[in-house]
């Protein structure tokens, strides 16, 4: 059921530059039908981890986070539970009705007490309401998390000398950032506004992950999110067109989009070195497609041209 290790797809750039660099997009995407792309790689040592403890974590109405947590919740036969941050369950959000079809319940929160998910005495509230409870961080943030991430790194047979994947809740860069080997360097293209806020938390958990003050080479670009996270221009748009229509390969406007939007600018301004060897990672995200569509944020027959 689960295609791993994921492949690993060199793609042709020769467009792009004359300057023989290489790149190859490592397809988490195709790891499984639902629980695809860096999702399963995050949710994985949380499962593992207790066996029959019933999990509690948070994400926005078309979060691909607990659209894969709900799907791995009926695969292991755990009980899961969301904090969403919505007013109410719409019934034509099929994000949401998947997460319900798979036994997950849904509490909807307001966003002053989303923001709340990372404090202390907010979280110490609800493990009091659910004592039994594993809390998962958004997007699955945490060295199991991590840990989980690091992984896909051991799975390249190439010889690369960046990898760069998107980033949202950084869970993944960090994860990157643990496996680096001497020579490699890690991009991370941030997905949301004013990201550089990230660079302080990435740090610490890299910090207290590998027990070292020496931190490897890594770049978080905060140029690319297109007017901040989930928001999208046609430019982004016609460039995820072009790719799919080129590659075959379809991105998702949150993140792999706006990440091979930015590595395409970077390579054809002779950002790369000579015989550089790019790799990046396709986190999956293509169920968010539907969101944009629900809320007509699409050009008219957009994903219908794209045969998705």
């Amino acid at each position: 059921m689960f295609k791993l290790p994921s492949p690993l797809q060199a793609i042709d750039i020769s467009h792009l530059t004359e300057n023989q660099v290489k790149l190859w997009l490592k397809r988490d995407d195709l790891i499984h039908p639902q629980l695809s792309g860096n999702k399963w790689r995050k949710l994985k040592y949380y499962f593992e981890s207790v066996s029959n403890a019933p999990i509690v974590s948070f994400g926005g109405a078309y979060s691909n986070h607990l659209h894969a947590l709900a799907y791995a919740g009926k695969y292991f036969n755990r009980p899961v539970h969301a904090l969403v941050r919505a007013d109410f369950i719409d019934p034509n959000n099929l994000t949401l009705q998947d997460c319900l079809q798979q036994g997950m319940t849904i509490e909807c929160i307001d966003r002053q007490t989303y923001r709340q998910k990372h404090q202390a005495d907010f979280l110490l509230g609800l493990q009091q309401r659910f004592p039994t409870a594993q809390i998962i961080a958004e997007g699955g943030f945490g060295e199991l998390g991590i840990k989980g991430i690091g992984e896909l790194v051991t799975e390249i047979d190439v010889d690369f000398s960046h990898i760069i994947c998107p980033v949202g809740s950084a869970t993944t860069l960090t994860g990157v950032l643990c496996q680096l080997q001497a020579g490699q360097k890690v991009i991370g293209v941030a997905a949301l506004a004013k990201a550089e806020y990230l660079q302080a938390e990435i740090e610490q958990v890299y910090f207290r992950a590998k027990q070292s003050q020496v931190l490897p080479d890594y770049h978080l670009w905060c140029h690319a999110h297109f007017g901040g996270f989930g928001k999208i221009k046609p430019e982004l748009l016609d460039f995820i067109a072009e790719f799919y229509h080129r590659y075959q390969i379809l991105l998702d406007p949150v993140y792999t989009g706006k990440m091979m939007f930015a590595v395409f600018e970077a390579i054809k301004a002779g950002a790369f070195n000579h015989n550089s060897r790019l790799v990046a990672v396709h986190t999956g995200g293509l169920q968010g497609w539907r969101g944009f569509e629900q809320r007509g944020l699409l050009p008219q027959g957009y994903l219908k041209k794209l045969n998705y």
